[in-house]
């Protein structure tokens, strides 16, 4: 399974997720959604995590934080092209 299989089959997943599930850096990730983007298959939106307080244990408590207390945007990424 690659990429654009997973957004396929799950339709939306985050920067951080993807990297993780394909053990790769979230710069190899963009490349490929952007690859996909171009392609029309795949759009993407940043959002904040809901949580400030980083005490859930939901993914937000997992964003990357530049600065101590400062929520960072997170990626996610949608599958638009044909479902299987």
């Amino acid at each position: 399974m690659d990429i654009q299989d997973y957004l396929r089959r799950y339709g939306t997943a985050t920067q951080p997720e993807l990297a993780q599930q394909f053990r790769t850096t979230f710069e190899m990730v963009e490349m490929v959604a952007e690859t996909l983007r171009t392609k029309g298959k795949v759009r993407f939106t940043k959002v904040l995590p809901a949580c400030a307080s980083g005490a859930c244990s939901g993914s937000c408590a997992q964003t990357p934080k530049h600065d101590e207390g400062k929520r960072v945007p997170v990626r996610v990424y949608e599958w638009i092209g044909t479902k299987p």
